[in-house]
């Protein structure tokens, strides 16, 4: 990079620092347990705030506990503050002044001369926050890279909580980061994923105890915010809700929502098609295409809606269905949960074998091809539930924190045995489960 790109970049980030929601993170005093996720994991909302349906849950039984919990936006996050509903802390400015000085010392070509120089933003701001709040354990949501590295260095314990259900393997940018970008351990919420992980990384498997949680939470939602067809319900005979997947090698694919399967509501009036975009096609500057896609198809449709099935609890426009279509979204998890039969129409290649294979040996998911007369005998189908999941107990925090230490000290002594290049997951690991 030339001075002149160089400094052209500088006033970008400079830009980007007066932008970004003032840091909030360094005037809270330590706590015990810190949650971090990211805008498109707070995609729910309670009371008009923003909630993570994934992390929350844990956060308010730790706190009810007894445990001081603080929660922290990863850098680039805008939903913070006020806006959420335990109002996550933000350091986005402290990251990006730290890439201006770093950027800075770039020009001057002096990076390299001081190691802590030469250490990535996010690291640094990530050490000096774990630092100065001094958290018994980490739960995070896609664990970043520098967080990890953080945490590993000052011994404290972090654990990756798996946001869904159903993985048949893990993440495909763990197999090839290095090992110490990796948490110490996994919690899941199912047994298909607890074993996946299982098999590289110390993983617990936890009980479903936020299904109470979510459940009260779509309740609260339906009673302020019902869905645009309930005052013509008994127009309809069926609510068909399609959850759209995204493909982050192609954010302009619209989901895989099937023309045969808007043709077909197009041609009954009797029928409501719920669409509901993936939180990160809702967020991400990326998708703005598939975005427009989806938005221009239910702008043809009179009995589409893609706004308030988007933005709802997942649980509430699952109660508002009657059959749900996907092409290969794993809220089809969640689908069953209320009693809710799954089709999904991209689940028949040899890529997609082991994904929801648990549901499907139930029969609770059932492949389906992208054709109308298909789609027309699943929704007849419909009408034949599956038996509703029942909540479970809440997880053992002791148990959670007991796991998190001792997968923490098994990951030191590993990596102290190894050179700062480890790449991949060659370790072999028992789950706990």
């Amino acid at each position: 990079m030339n001075v002149a790109s160089a400094f052209k970049q500088f006033g970008v980030v400079l830009r980007e620092v007066k932008e970004a929601p003032k840091d909030s993170v360094w005037k809270v005093p330590p706590c015990d347990v810190l949650f971090f996720a990211s805008d498109a994991d707070l995609s729910d909302t309670l009371e008009g705030l923003a909630i993570c349906r994934v992390l929350d849950p844990l956060r308010q039984l730790f706190a009810n506990q007894g445990y001081r919990c603080l929660s922290i936006a990863y850098p680039g996050s805008k939903l913070v503050g006020k806006e959420t509903f335990f109002d996550v802390l933000s350091l986005t400015r402290s990251v990006l002044r730290r890439r201006l000085f770093r950027m800075f010392a770039q020009i001057r070509n002096k990076i390299g001369r001081n190691h802590w120089e030469s250490m990535a933003p996010e690291y640094q701001v990530f050490q000096k926050v774990l630092q100065r709040l001094h958290p018994k354990l980490i739960l995070a949501i896609d664990s970043n890279p520098e967080l990890c590295r953080a945490a590993l260095g000052l011994g404290i314990p972090i654990l990756e909580v798996l946001h869904a259900r159903g993985y048949g393997d893990i993440h495909e940018s763990w197999k090839h980061g290095s090992t110490f970008d990796l948490p110490d351990g996994v919690l899941a919420y199912d047994r298909m994923s607890a074993e996946s992980f299982g098999r590289f990384l110390p993983t617990l498997k936890v009980p479903n105890f936020r299904l109470s949680f979510e459940l009260e939470m779509a309740r609260q939602f339906l009673h302020v915010s019902p869905p645009p067809f309930y005052e013509n319900a008994s127009h309809y005979t069926h609510v068909i809700l399609f959850t759209a997947s995204y493909d982050p090698e192609n954010p302009s694919w619209p989901g895989g929502l099937p023309s045969e399967l808007t043709e077909l509501i197009r041609r009954n009036k009797d029928i409501f098609l719920m669409v509901r975009m993936h939180p990160v096609m809702r967020t991400g500057t990326e998708y703005a295409r598939a975005r427009r896609a989806l938005e221009e198809i239910a702008l043809g449709i009179p009995n589409c809606d893609l706004e308030w099935a988007s933005v709802a609890p997942l649980y509430a426009v699952l109660e508002a269905a009657t059959v749900h279509f996907t092409w290969n979204s794993l809220a089809s998890y969640e689908a069953a949960d209320v009693g809710l039969k799954t089709f999904a129409v991209g689940i028949g290649n040899s890529a997609q074998q082991d994904l929801m294979k648990d549901l499907r040996s139930r029969g609770t998911v059932s492949e389906i091809k992208a054709d109308q007369s298909a789609f027309e005998r699943a929704i007849s189908e419909s009408t034949s539930t599956i038996p509703p999941a029942t909540p479970q107990q809440h997880p053992s925090l002791s148990r959670v924190l007991a796991f998190a230490t001792a997968s923490s000290q098994a990951r030191r002594d590993y990596l102290g045995n190894r050179d700062g290049n480890t790449r991949g997951l060659d370790r072999v690991t028992k789950p706990v489960t």
